[in-house]
């Protein structure tokens, strides 16, 4: 086998042995389909470029392109990563003085259509200067290569049924900090023009993105997506929930807060953290802040019950925490007959006996009848 055959067929050994390309494919196998434009212009323009002589002496390989993907009406700003992904992942190649498709490029036509968005997904994520394409010049970490992890992490958020502040004011009188810390650095990034433009010429296109009049929500495909992006730095702040709870067990409880705040700002589906600022509310007396901010999270919990695939990360040992609190917050607050409710629909719950429940509840119980 000569130098040249081997270096033709590199591309496809090379797809064959990509892991992460493997993990994306189990992950999005099982969802029906993905309004990927990109995929769909690729596709296009390669069996174009297949059918027909296309002569290179008026230009560059790029300029061609870029006349081409003209006819096919495609804007400007995806037009420049479409074309940056041919050429980039040698989809084509000049072959005397014509544009012809690559050995990949031909094989790309022929993929099936998870297999070839994948590609395009990596290429977005691993390979593509998003800065570049936008024109952002100045360090922007929604862009920045190194932070892509964090932006996955946010992007992640975008589907959560967040209340408006009005709605936290009726529901939750304490919750004003907390919740807008959740949602800031979130809103922030979907305010960055450089941002804007990334979703509007890259996310949408891939599908991964569906922009209304109303909001911008996450496909199928794009929660997913943005969900594997982000898996590595949700380990991290998993880390950093043991390093709260260390803080709190030395005393150190407005380093705890501090710290589950930050957790809070950028992943706010990692519910341990709201735990860790309730436990530190009862423990400077402020029962009633310990409250809300325990209902919030065990309501955020509830409504995602049955996602275990995805980053809404509080064990069911976390979820009786929470509400075994709840409970100690109404008992410190004298709310005896409420609390004694929530302890005995816990010990229904728990598979095994817990003495400090069995403790509290006899200790209410003997409160109730002196009362």
């Amino acid at each position: 086998m000569n130098s040249e055959t081997t270096a033709k067929i590199m591309p496809l050994r090379f797809v064959c042995q990509d892991k992460e390309a493997e993990k994306l494919h189990k992950i999005l196998s099982g969802i029906k389909g993905c309004n990927n434009k990109f995929l769909t212009y690729t596709i296009e323009l390669l069996i174009y470029i297949d059918g027909e002589e296309t002569n290179i002496s008026c230009g560059s390989i790029e300029s061609v392109l870029v006349l081409l993907l003209k006819s096919f009406k495609i804007p400007e700003g995806q037009s420049t990563v479409l074309i940056r992904f041919v050429i980039e992942q040698k989809l084509v190649e000049i072959v005397n003085g014509k544009i012809v498709l690559t050995p990949y490029g031909k094989l790309f036509t022929l993929s099936d259509k998870i297999s070839a968005g994948i590609d395009m997904i990596k290429y977005v994520w691993e390979r593509l200067d998003w800065k570049e394409i936008t024109g952002c010049v100045a360090s922007n970490r929604f862009l920045d290569k190194e932070g892509r992890r964090y932006t996955a992490c946010l992007l992640s958020q975008l589907n959560n049924k967040y209340m408006t502040f009005e709605e936290i004011r009726n529901k939750y009188e304490y919750m004003d900090f907390i919740y807008s810390s959740n949602i800031y650095v979130l809103q922030e990034m979907l305010k960055d023009k450089y941002m804007e433009k990334i979703i509007e010429d890259v996310f949408e296109p891939l599908g991964l993105i569906e922009k209304s009049d109303e909001a911008i929500n996450l496909s199928d495909w794009g929660k997913k997506i943005f969900e594997h992006y982000s898996n590595n730095m949700l380990e991290e702040y998993n880390g950093m929930i043991d390093e709260c709870w260390d803080s709190y067990d030395r005393g150190n409880f407005q380093e705890a807060f501090e710290t589950a705040i930050s957790i809070i700002s950028v992943a706010g589906t990692i519910l341990e953290a709201y735990n860790i600022i309730g436990c530190v509310h009862i423990r400077k007396g402020e029962y009633n802040k310990a409250k809300d901010v325990f209902t919030y999270a065990i309501e955020l919990y509830e409504e995602k019950i049955g996602e275990v695939n995805g980053n809404w990360n509080m064990s069911m040992e976390t979820y009786i925490s929470m509400y075994y609190n709840v409970g100690l917050c109404d008992f410190y607050m004298g709310n005896f007959i409420k609390a004694l409710h929530t302890f005995a629909t816990i010990k229904k719950t728990l598979p095994y006996k817990l003495e400090s429940l069995e403790m509290i509840m006899t200790t209410i119980k003997k409160i109730i009848i002196i009362q």
